[in-house]
């Protein structure tokens, strides 16, 4: 506190004396600018001798070869400090740290920092953890203790508080192209490689840094061993997500992650998904393909008129329940129907009968019905509709109203 003091009255002068108002008043003489300078001198040695005095001790630390107990203690207390728990991580590359700093909680997700708008800030220990899976021929056990690691960060961001850093997510990435597959697959169940590939392609979706590293590093590298194609499945059935995205008013279906991205990952291993890969790939690409059909076509509409009356039916797919944001699904089967009616003030300026088609700039004010469907073929789609027409329409008469009653199936 007494140094916080010394600071602040040593600088609140500086800034006085440097702006002294009033260019015609006499400048100061040194003799009463000397003592603040040395006062302000004095504090900012206190600052930064503090400084290096312990960035000298951390590194006096690091080249220690008998670590005792004390000497861990010591280096966990100065880690304490932001400042040189950056320092620390940023520089160090010696493995000997690794266990007994994982052992002291120093790698565990709650001592990820986030600034006061919420963003995450990076990791620097990361920094480390990459240079201990640089050296894992020295120790190959610590890379199932890596594993544990960036698990601990995933379940974090998935159920404490949402880590949104993509360089975060690069790194783990790049820790885990430098493990063993023959470790990796015996540390992670393929289930649980899906929760992690879920959560990087959420944060992927808007930087390239994170996909580029899966698509043209960690992709083939499962590829080329017969042990890990499974994992490779998992990769390309997580890259070629697609969802719902707004917009403006309107919504459209996207891919998750950048295609010029899942183009190059393609574009890379076409040959070897080709090879090895099952046909389950395939069949899930082309589900991938059918949702996007099903979504285009998830509503259809005809107009009809009969008489002088006009009116419109729209059939559309019902949601499945409890779908994620983006997500996109229907009920087998099961759709909604909605019968409404043309105003007569909607119509008289048409020409109903050479432009007909016209009538799609606007719609029915008049509803008359709605009603469910559960129905797996056009013939009970056909006549649950007709069951339920307005009984001044008559359907047997009107085998233009059947065509288009039949196209608007979605």
């Amino acid at each position: 506190m007494a140094l916080a003091k010394s600071w602040h009255s040593a600088t609140k002068n500086i800034h006085k004396y440097a702006h002294r108002s009033g260019a015609w008043r006499e400048p100061r003489s040194l003799e009463e600018v000397k003592p603040i300078w040395d006062k302000y001198e004095n504090v900012l040695e206190r600052l930064v001798g503090s400084y290096f005095a312990i960035i000298e001790r951390i590194e006096r630390i690091g080249e220690i070869q008998n670590i005792q107990g004390k000497v861990v203690e010591t280096l966990c207390n100065i880690l304490e400090v932001p400042t040189y728990c950056n320092y620390f991580f940023r520089n160090e590359k010696n493995i000997k740290w690794f266990i007994l700093l994982k052992e002291k909680g120093v790698f565990l997700p709650d001592k990820i920092k986030f600034d006061e708008q919420n963003n995450v800030i990076f990791w620097n220990i990361l920094d480390y953890l990459e240079r201990v899976s640089e050296q894992l021929d020295k120790k190959p056990e610590y890379g199932e203790e890596l594993i544990s690691i960036i698990n601990d960060i995933v379940n974090y961001s998935e159920n404490v508080r949402k880590i949104t850093n993509n360089s975060i997510w690069w790194s783990c990435v790049k820790i885990i192209n430098n493990i063993p597959n023959k470790i990796f697959i015996e540390t992670l169940t393929v289930e649980q490689f899906y929760i992690w590939l879920r959560v990087w392609r959420e944060t992927a979706s808007t930087d390239d840094i994170i996909i580029s590293e899966i698509g043209t590093k960690l992709l083939p590298k499962f590829l080329n061993d017969d042990a890990g194609i499974s994992y490779a499945e998992a990769i390309i059935d997580e890259i070629t997500k697609i969802r719902l995205s707004k917009n403006g008013k309107h919504e459209d279906i996207t891919l998750f992650i950048n295609a010029y991205w899942i183009k190059e990952t393609f574009k890379q291993n076409y040959e070897a998904i080709g090879k090895k890969c099952s046909v389950d790939v395939i069949y899930k690409i082309a589900d991938q393909l059918k949702s996007t059909l099903e979504y285009e076509k998830k509503s259809r509409y005809a107009n009809f008129q009969t008489d002088n009356s006009v009116y419109q039916i729209n059939a559309s797919r019902i949601p499945i329940d409890e779908l994620k944001e983006g997500e996109i699904g229907f009920k087998k089967d099961n759709y909604v129907c909605e019968i409404a009616q043309y105003e007569p003030d909607q119509i008289k300026e048409f020409d109903l009968e050479n432009k007909f088609w016209e009538l799609h700039s606007i719609n029915p004010r008049i509803h008359i019905k709605r009603f469910f469907l559960d129905v797996d073929e056009k013939d009970s789609f056909i006549s649950t509709i007709k069951e339920n027409l307005p009984a001044e329409i008559n359907w047997t008469e009107d085998d233009q109203l059947v065509y288009r009653v039949i196209n608007s199936a979605p």
